[in-house]
């Protein structure tokens, strides 16, 4: 994502007069598997037994959350104003009652009420707008009182966790967690249980010694025949190819292996900070390997 203008500083604050940290989490696939919900008949028994057991991690996530940060939760979606309240109160009801102590953030809304000043600054040379949730978050942090000491990203989209790098460049520290594309109930429901498991949300909010700033959890591409691996090095991929390599029963959780083991015997490796970019074609994301 490319940053246009120079990034305001955000304000200077002593170490010891820092706040709590912040986390911002995507909504849509990131929290409510929507896209799966979409696809599917949402009244099929099926679903709701996924729905029921995906509830129970939502709420200890927000709850966990809500704790660790002194209610700097925000749910940042670029979804219409009530949305989320509405898809909550169908689809995952017990999580209601925490909404009212989240900040919800509309960033389409929001951005009309963003100076002009503060504005021009995430727009592109073409005068496109780079990204919504981008001016709304940069509008939005610098605000809080206390300051955050580090802001936690969540979300399932590229969009969700390059914010971070318009953070560190006005100073402020922040981690992100990207998770996998259109995800199922039970592959979500795994998901967020890795951010329980081994005190992982923990260390990303409150741990100073975290060695790795940025984590992605995806599925792995199902592994190539030698005749395949020659037939795709003289063709590119098409968007059908590369949506169908996502539909494995791996994940791959990029972690430092200090945050834990990883659960239910899935593959850990190693995302250095900042080598994580997004396919131009399909939007997965991929990771740049040092030269």
């Amino acid at each position: 994502m490319t940053i246009c203008g120079v990034l305001p500083p955000l304000s200077p604050q002593a170490p010891e007069q820092a706040g709590p940290a912040a986390i911002i989490l995507d909504w849509d696939d990131t929290i409510l598997p929507s896209t799966f919900i979409a696809d599917k008949d949402s009244e099929s028994a099926h679903l709701q037994e996924s729905l029921e057991r995906l509830q129970d991690t939502v709420v200890e996530v927000l709850s966990r959350a809500l704790l660790l940060t002194e209610n700097y939760v925000f749910i940042l979606t670029s979804s219409s104003p009530g949305w989320v309240h509405e898809s909550c109160q169908r689809y995952l009801p017990r999580v209601v009652p925490l909404l009212c102590k989240v900040t919800i953030l509309h960033s389409k809304e929001e951005l009309s009420m963003i100076s002009r000043k503060f504005r021009r600054l995430y727009y592109s040379e073409n005068k496109s707008l780079v990204s919504s949730k981008l001016a709304t978050v940069l509008s939005v942090v610098p605000t809080l009182r206390p300051t955050p000491k580090r802001v936690v990203l969540i979300g399932d989209q590229y969009e969700d966790v390059a914010i971070a790098q318009a953070l560190r460049q006005g100073g402020m520290e922040a981690r992100t967690c990207l998770f996998a594309v259109a995800p199922t109930p039970n592959e979500l429901c795994r998901e967020l249980q890795w951010l329980l498991k081994n005190n992982t949300l923990n260390r990303l909010l409150v741990d100073d010694e975290l060695p790795q700033s940025d984590f992605t959890l995806k599925r792995n591409r199902p592994a190539k025949s030698s005749e395949s691996m020659k037939k795709s090095a003289v063709t590119r991929p098409t968007v059908s190819s590369c949506a169908s390599s996502t539909l494995t029963l791996v994940d791959v959780l990029g972690v430092d292996p200090k945050v834990g083991p990883m659960v239910l015997g899935l593959t850990a490796s190693f995302v250095p900070a900042g080598t994580l970019r997004q396919c131009g074609r399909c939007r997965t994301p991929i990771i740049l390997k040092a030269r």
